[in-house]
């Protein structure tokens, strides 16, 4: 997306200082644990202090399942709604599961990290620009299906809503996808996804 009044790239989470210390964070424990990713373990509230108010972790035990197992307290207050426990995939629109799903699958795996913008309607119907960036996760026995990130909101004007498609029958939960992105997991450069595959 590309516009004069947004410019969302897959530099962008290098503009954000949660995501950066998310990947600082997480590229030091791959590294401390001799190339495994980070686990549950290394989670720990002094060891994410500088990012803890924005950070999440889901897993998933099947299709089309992503449970909050750590909701981030930034975007509950956004929407004025804690997530914990909360399965992602009953709040996209059923046109909007499948691609969802094709998005998390390489993260859950290990292959590839994630970033994602996208329009919210917060409390008080204020609209919101949400962004996200997820890395993989291992669990405490080594199991891969899980992944920590960060996230970033800010309030956006009506008329920059307007622009990006937000109307009134837009849903209330994660409504107008603008940017999606794999990101590598050794340079963290952006690998393009097709929201339309």
């Amino acid at each position: 997306m590309d516009t004069e009044t947004d410019r969302i790239s897959g530099h962008d989470w290098q503009k954000i200082d949660q995501f950066v210390a998310l990947v600082h964070f997480w590229s030091e424990c791959r590294a401390r644990h001799g190339g495994q990713f980070a686990s549950r373990g290394d989670v720990k509230p002094h060891a994410i202090k500088d990012f803890l108010h924005w950070t999440f972790i889901a897993d998933s035990m099947g299709y089309e399942e992503l449970t909050v197992r750590l909701s981030a307290a930034a975007i509950d207050d956004a929407i004025s709604n804690n997530l914990t426990n909360t399965n992602m995939f009953d709040l996209y629109e059923p046109e909007m599961k499948s691609m969802f799903w094709r998005f998390v699958t390489p993260i859950l795996a290990g292959d590839l990290g994630g970033y994602a913008s996208r329009i919210l309607v917060g409390k008080w119907d204020q609209q919101i620009q949400y962004q996200s960036i997820c890395l993989p996760l291992r669990n405490r026995d080594g199991t891969q299906n899980a992944m920590l990130g960060a996230v970033h909101w800010t309030p956006m004007e009506q008329e920059m809503a307007r622009r990006l498609g937000k109307t009134d029958e837009t849903p209330e939960n994660f409504g107008r996808v603008t940017s999606m992105m794999h990101l590598t997991l050794d340079t963290f450069e952006p690998v393009p996804f097709d929201t339309e595959a």
